[in-house]
């Protein structure tokens, strides 16, 4: 889960499950995207997936190579994304289930 601030767009990781810090070796609660992922931020697809979650309230799902420096053995992920909005309206968290498989397909 990721919390959205505005003036500028920043997503600041809320909750990060077990796995997904497994896989990136290193604890990500509490820390801005820009500065815990910064190879995956300045990658237009991720961007631009988070900007239109916030943009449209609308959920995206992605299935494909992770977009991290991660655990070798983790080679695909699937994932959805979905606004969260406290006042119903304006995106201001983003709640993502994820995937992770391995070279043979195989679910971690």
């Amino acid at each position: 889960m990721c919390d959205v601030f505005r003036n500028p767009l920043r997503f600041r990781y809320r909750l990060v499950g077990t796995e997904i810090v497994r896989s990136v070796q290193r604890e990500l609660t509490g820390q801005w995207f820009d500065e815990a992922q910064p190879e995956s931020v300045s990658n237009p697809a991720l961007s631009n997936r988070y900007r239109f979650i916030v943009e449209t309230g609308r959920p995206t799902w992605r299935r494909g190579p992770t977009l991290w420096n991660r655990d070798p053995q983790h080679r695909t992920v699937e994932n959805c994304l979905v606004p969260l909005a406290a006042d119903g309206e304006t995106v201001d968290k983003i709640l993502a289930m994820t995937a992770l498989f391995d070279a043979r397909g195989r679910q971690l």
